[in-house]
């Protein structure tokens, strides 16, 4: 009977290999969370007694690079088209803001001017126009995001110099 039994226990115990089958997996603890949420809180705490903002792009820089697209498409298209200064930096001003009055349309004089002849020239002139109205539509949202961050930051500033606004506290 003591060799049935040795070979029952023999049966039922895995060989020891070294490793176990067993996976661990860590589960957070409120001591876990305790420790994370103290140790952001202490970073917190440290950059808002340091008084760091966060970066951010001058409202003169955004405005500058605006007009300079503003002002390039406004020569582009009085040489293309054959308008004004003004009609051209109007029609660009227009369109980049998406109001679109209409009034002005890029193409309409190339076409009665190339007549039959020239009207590949046109076309890549209006792809030309295309990208560069969907190019400066990207460019001028990102102008406008990045000068209401920088007002925003000042305002935000501001009213901590004068009280009216609080200290981020930790919590």
């Amino acid at each position: 009977m003591t060799s049935s039994t040795s070979s029952t226990a023999a049966m039922t115990s895995p060989p020891d290999t070294g490793t176990q089958g067993i996976a661990v997996i860590s589960i957070p603890t409120k001591a876990t969370k305790k420790n994370i949420e103290k140790q952001s809180e202490r970073l917190e705490a440290e950059a808002e007694a340091e008084n760091v903002d966060p970066e951010t792009v001058s409202v003169k820089s955004c405005l500058l690079v605006m007009l300079v697209f503003v002002v390039g498409g406004a020569v582009l298209f009085s040489v293309w088209e054959g308008w004004g200064y003004i009609d051209g930096s109007y029609f660009c001003f227009t369109s980049l803001l998406t109001i679109g009055f209409g009034d002005f349309v890029p193409g309409h004089t190339l076409y009665k001017s190339a007549g039959d002849q020239h009207h590949d020239a046109v076309d890549s002139k209006l792809i030309i126009c295309a990208v560069y109205l969907l190019v400066g539509m990207a460019l001028l949202a990102m102008c406008f995001n990045l000068m209401q961050e920088e007002v925003f930051m000042k305002i935000k500033r501001f009213g901590r110099q004068l009280g009216l606004l609080r200290e981020r506290l930790a919590q």
